[in-house]
């Protein structure tokens, strides 16, 4: 997705990685979506005491939350440590 803003703010969520606080807000977001980033869902589950990822709050009624590591280029390896689910949703997920 581009950066449309370029503002310190702005570059920060985009660099960061966009998760739910539950299985069903992310289903929400998905099919609001339709999908468009495919029909999966992880769960991922990052300890308190885990001082390498840090998450922002966004917006508290979606339950989203914007999830950063550094360096932002090990990020993704980084969450792939806390997967302990993946979910195939789709058209009759509930």
């Amino acid at each position: 997705m581009p950066l449309f803003r370029d503002t310190p703010t702005n570059r920060r969520r985009w660099e960061g990685v966009s998760v739910y606080e539950t299985f069903e807000q992310a289903v929400k977001q998905a099919r609001q979506l339709e999908f468009k980033f495919g029909g999966f869902v992880a769960e991922v589950v990052i300890p308190d005491d885990n001082l390498s990822i840090s998450m922002e709050p966004g917006r508290p009624q979606s339950g989203h939350r914007t999830v950063h590591s550094e360096p932002v280029s090990e990020q993704a390896e980084r969450l792939l440590d806390h997967v302990v689910a993946v979910h195939q949703i789709g058209v009759g997920t509930p």
